[in-house]
């Protein structure tokens, strides 16, 4: 390293070669980069596998950590009935600090040896499922996150790992998901694709409300000028501002207001006042863990539905908004003859004023701005992205909501959550011209979801998701789209923690 300072070209050298002397393997090009961006998983519900891009063909090691009754296994703490009886909750994650990396084979060996009693108290991070019981040996492989109760034993504090069943470790004090970033965020927080949404814990908010408050954070995020020069073009601005308006709209959803209980529904005021819920406080909701909860539910309406995605609800239903407002919109124009063949019955589609009025100025938006305010409406949790693809969940026929067979001999889909031919009430969101000004509203129109963009084509809506997102990743470049994600992603974030610091009761709730 000394033989390089001061020099003013690091270009390749043998000194560089010695001081860097990393040579990997694979470097990703254009198409990985593609795919990788993506976080959709394949069919078999598997993500895409960066480990070639990671994980030299040395690192060979999986992530071990230990916890005991006091750390997150305790009964109140792990599924006591149903599939995942016996494991603990997903939202146990662990510190950093306290993962211990060991070679695969080596704790293939260490598994194979122990008594039955003990395989049952080790469990494998599952990125759909959270914790499962780790019950075949070949299952396991590099990379994987790995949590043993601690009486299982296998490591000390001088030696580190050492197999050895008689070493019995002391687990770190338990993190929470919900704690402030830091040294000790947990690791893999928000990896799955289910998850619960955390950030609607506090205080409480209407959608309009929250809307407003998240447009106002992300005007001053771009009124930083090193901010704003990182985006591609200025005129990507405007698309953005967009977003914060359209972000909540599906927690009109019928079935999000059931994640909260029976006497927060009753406790929130604004519902009398045709405004809905998008923030609550952490003893409104319901249990993520307690599928009882809805047991107890006297309207079955109020039943959860598992995986409900409310951003893929809200981009549908601005999709479906322009269809009603601006039917011959360049995103949803499609090839005349194809169009024909999908619906070969042309019926005349009247243009709907209330829906021409709650879009306002993202009618005027080109065919790819409105594409890209539909994506990060879709893709601001993370959790939808670039495919629209059904979950386990949707299809699990032993949920307490599942999917109906048949309507009017159609069969259904469901994605995320959301069913065809759900419906959406109106919802009271900030002005499209003015989405700071809480003295200025207007309202959603009322309308049914259709999940059409799932199709490689339609006559509803013209283009496909994926064609869609993957024009919007060739011509802005992945770096680019995720930049902007993050910049609605850090508005609502703020939002959300701005609201939390504000204690409120429903009955003192007021109109913005």
């Amino acid at each position: 390293m000394l033989t390089l300072i001061g020099r003013s070209d690091l270009a390749d050298s043998p000194e560089v070669r010695t001081a860097f002397s990393f040579d990997p393997r694979l470097v990703p090009q254009t198409r990985d980069l593609f795919n990788l961006f993506d976080t959709t998983s394949d069919l078999s519900g598997a993500d895409i596998d960066i480990a070639p891009f990671i994980r030299d063909g040395q690192e060979l090691d999986v992530l071990i950590f230990w916890r005991d009754d006091h750390s997150g296994l305790g009964t109140h703490e792990m599924w006591k009935t149903g599939p995942r009886a016996g494991c603990p909750f997903k939202k146990l994650l662990p510190t950093r600090e306290e993962l211990c990396s060991v070679a695969a084979w080596r704790f293939r060996e260490f598994f194979t040896g122990l008594r039955p009693e003990a395989m049952e108290r080790i469990w494998v991070r599952d990125w759909r499922k959270g914790w499962i019981k780790l019950t075949d040996p070949d299952r396991i492989y590099p990379g994987q996150l790995i949590l043993l109760h601690k009486d299982v034993g296998g490591y000390d504090p001088l030696e580190g790992w050492n197999g050895d069943t008689a070493s019995i470790p002391e687990p770190c004090l338990r993190p929470t998901i919900t704690q402030s970033l830091g040294q000790d965020e947990p690791v893999s927080a928000g990896d799955g694709a289910l998850d619960d949404e955390e950030n609607a814990v506090a205080a409480w908010q209407s959608v309009h409300e929250h809307s407003i408050h998240v447009a106002r954070e992300l005007d001053v995020i771009l009124s930083d000028a090193a901010i704003a020069a990182g985006l591609v073009s200025a005129d990507l601005i405007e698309p953005l501002g967009h977003v914060p308006t359209w972000h909540d709209v599906g927690k009109v959803h019928s079935k999000f207001p059931p994640k909260l209980k029976p006497e927060a529904r009753e406790q929130w005021a604004m519902l009398q006042k045709g405004d809905h819920p998008a923030k609550a406080p952490p003893d409104a909701w319901k249990s993520f863990f307690r599928d009882e909860e809805d047991a107890l539910e006297v309207d079955r309406a109020f039943v959860r539905r598992r995986g409900f995605r409310h951003e893929l609800a809200s981009a549908l239903a601005l999709l479906e908004t322009l269809r009603m407002a601006c039917p011959d919109h360049a995103a949803l124009v499609l090839d005349e003859e194809l169009r024909r063949a999908l619906d070969p019955i042309d019926v005349p589609f009247a243009i709907n004023h209330e829906a021409r009025s709650a879009l306002g100025p993202i009618a005027t938006l080109d065919r790819l701005r409105f594409n890209l305010v539909l994506y990060i409406v879709a893709c601001h949790h993370g959790k939808v992205r670039l495919g629209l693809r059904s979950t386990e969940d949707d299809y699990d026929p032993g949920q307490r909501d599942p999917v109906p067979e048949r309507v009017r001999e159609k069969p259904i889909r469901r994605c995320q959550g959301v069913q065809d031919g759900d419906d959406l009430p109106g919802c009271r969101v900030p002005s499209p011209s003015a989405p700071t000004d809480s003295a200025q509203a207007v309202v959603t129109p009322a309308l049914v979801l259709s999940l059409d963009p799932m199709e490689l084509s339609s006559a509803r809506y013209g283009a496909s998701w994926a064609d869609r997102t993957r024009e919007l990743l060739e011509t802005f470049g992945p770096f680019c789209i995720g930049y902007l994600e993050a910049l609605v992603r850090a508005a609502d974030q703020r939002a959300s923690a701005a609201a939390g610091r504000v204690p409120a009761s429903p009955t003192d709730h007021r109109n913005p």
